[in-house]
């Protein structure tokens, strides 16, 4: 298949620089609003291969081909994107099961690609880590995976830390 990429190794490779500094910044990983929670590095490299199998159980293959943000059940056409989930690492979640990935697929870049893990996507190309988590937090946009009519709040500033067992 065209798509499919070779399996990253997450410690073979330096994590966002920006993401280290909000999770060195904000503790062992954290959760916005009792609903997002946003992974302490050693956790994405431990757990960032199950992240891809868990989809590609969902899917039934090894990568799936989106369109307009909606999973492709036909044919890919040419405004179609694969999405290898092998080029996926996992680095936040919501609490129904929604997850937020960096898409490695090009080397050097960290995409930033959000999926309730069925049938809706959502990639954002040009923003780090930090800026995709500012601008969603005080809606400056919306995610079409994550934000919903109540969340994020708009007045919401506070961010709980928590503590993970390593």
């Amino acid at each position: 298949m065209d798509g499919v990429v070779d399996p990253i190794d997450v410690d073979s490779i330096d994590l966002p620089h920006d993401y280290l500094e909000v999770t060195e910044e904000l503790g062992s990983g954290f959760t916005v609003d009792d609903k997002l929670s946003i992974l302490h590095p050693k956790v994405v490299s431990r757990d960032f291969r199950q992240h891809q199998i868990d989809l590609e159980a969902i899917h039934g293959k090894e990568g799936v081909y989106v369109r307009q943000g909606k999973l492709m059940f036909s044919e890919p056409s040419v405004d179609s994107s694969y999405v290898s989930f092998s080029s996926l690492v996992c680095w936040g979640l919501e609490n129904s099961g929604k997850k937020i990935f960096w898409n490695t697929r090009n080397s050097g870049t960290w995409s930033i690609v959000v999926t309730n893990c069925s049938d809706v996507w959502a990639f954002y190309d040009d923003m780090t880590s930090s800026e995709y988590l500012h601008g969603l937090l005080l809606r400056e946009f919306d995610c079409p995976v994550l934000t919903g009519e109540n969340w994020p709040r708009v007045e919401y500033r506070d961010v709980l830390l928590h503590s993970i067992g390593l």
